[in-house]
């Protein structure tokens, strides 16, 4: 016993004494394994002994920086260049913290003062190109065309044209034209937007308004405000407020309803790994109806090999409106037997869909490959629907016809892909087509756009 205590002691001191006259070996080496809590806990006791040691300090602040703790390494940095305002260490880690947060504006200033102390950095160089990319005037114009069984056909063409005041500050001007049958006048609208990005609190700020023409010649002005606010676990949480045109339906081409939509979310950033979004809206109808909603879905990895992704998850989803939409049309009958006729009846929604307690809950399935990605889901939903009666009758035509609430089922589904393709420098393709299955109609829809910077 005695002699494992002198060999443990023999083995022990040499070590502690190399650890005393090399305090950074054990937190770089740490930080190069990412192991950053241990890192940061074995800078800190060495900066307790050693209290004004650069290499320490610049080791602490670059750790903090890489866990992802960007407000606090802008202070530790800012400390360092303050006092070596020539170092490019330092200059680095501080221009860093500006870019990772996403502060364009300060990681641009802070970038340009490296070049002044090194014009030869290559990082400063590339992350000044890189920024002046993402904040270069940019344009997109796309078509869309979607058909249905009810039959119903719209075709729209929208433009977007954007400026950069500063990498924070984005200026839209929106413009677009469309079509659908038996309307009176081309749908159009023109319009204008602007993005704002906050760094230091994390948030963005959207807004865009737009003078929208109806098919009937009636004209409204449109809009939506988006505040979006970054949280941790690469999610962010979403308020909005939105009004939009109600033309999803036949009947809808002869009005000129709106709905102003009312949102709260929480959602995974989409470029995670795993992905998930928790919704609930509220909706105010421009002819005093009114709704209410809430969404959910997860989706996450399965299945991976070379550049391809597999994800899986559900979604669930409940809708409901106060009044109902949905009127009687016409009806048929046939006869069942010797003095039966059985009556089968046709309505319609009348301007827009209007869902009634329904349930729904979906299985999801997306498969990822450079510039493709392909969706489905399915699942089995339940509502309260308008029927009408008599079922059965003595005469070919029914005597009267009364509207009552039922319960149904039904299985929607939907799939779709799309293809992301570049045609040039700056120049990107992208298209679209989904076939969707509700409770009332069968949905082609297809969509291209041209993406580029200017």
């Amino acid at each position: 016993m005695i002699l494992l205590v002198v060999v443990l002691l023999a083995v022990g001191v040499p070590v502690a004494a190399q650890a005393a006259q090399d305090p950074y070996q054990l937190p770089e080496t740490l930080a190069a394994a990412r192991r950053f809590d241990e890192a940061e806990a074995a800078y800190r006791r060495g900066l307790r002994e050693r209290p004004n040691d650069w290499r320490l300090r610049l080791g602490l602040a670059r750790v903090i920086l890489w866990d992802g703790r960007y407000r606090e390494a802008d202070k530790a940095f800012a400390a360092l260049v303050a006092e070596r305002p020539a170092d490019d260490d330092a200059l680095l880690g501080y221009a860093q913290a500006a870019y990772w947060s996403g502060d364009f504006r300060r990681a641009r200033r802070r970038y340009e003062r490296l070049l002044e102390v090194d014009p030869a950095h290559a990082e400063a160089k590339k992350a000044l190109s890189d920024i002046a990319l993402l904040s270069a005037p940019g344009y997109e114009v796309g078509a869309t065309f979607r058909d249905d069984s009810q039959p119903y056909r719209v075709s729209m063409m929208r433009a977007k044209v954007s400026y950069f005041s500063d990498p924070l500050v984005r200026w839209d001007v929106i413009g677009g034209v469309g079509q659908v049958p038996d309307g009176g006048s081309s749908m159009a609208s023109v319009g204008a937007g602007v993005s704002a990005t906050f760094p230091r609190v994390r948030s963005r700020v959207e807004a865009s308004g737009e003078r929208f023409r109806f098919p009937d010649g009636f004209s409204a002005t449109l809009g939506e405000v988006t505040l979006t606010r970054t949280l941790p676990a690469q999610s962010a949480l979403v308020l909005s407020a939105r009004r939009t045109p109600l033309l999803g339906t036949v009947f809808s081409v002869d009005d000129h309803e709106t709905v102003s939509q009312y949102s709260l979310s929480w959602r995974r950033d989409p470029a995670a790994r795993w992905l998930a979004a928790v919704g609930a809206h509220s909706l105010d109808y421009s002819d005093g109806n009114r709704g209410s909603g809430a969404d959910a879905w997860f989706v996450a990895p399965v299945f991976e090999r070379d550049s391809l992704m597999l994800r899986a998850g559900v979604s669930a989803a409940w809708r409901d409106t106060e009044l109902d939409r949905f009127r009687f049309t016409t009806f048929r009958s046939e006869q069942a037997s010797p003095g039966v006729w059985r009556y089968t009846y046709t309505g319609v929604y009348d301007p827009y869909w209007t869902p009634h307690e329904l349930k729904e809950g979906r299985v999801v399935v997306v498969a990822e490959i450079p510039r493709l990605k392909i969706h489905a889901d399915a699942g089995y939903a339940r509502d309260r629907a308008l029927g009408f009666g008599p079922r059965t009758g003595a005469a070919p035509n029914p005597l009267f016809i009364h509207p009552s609430m039922q319960e149904r089922s039904f299985r929607p589904w939907r799939a779709g892909a799309e293809i992301t393709w570049p045609l040039a420098t700056g120049i990107e393709l992208r298209a679209r087509y989904a076939h969707e299955v509700t409770a009332f109609y069968n949905a082609n829809e297809f969509e291209a756009s041209l993406v580029g910077r200017l």
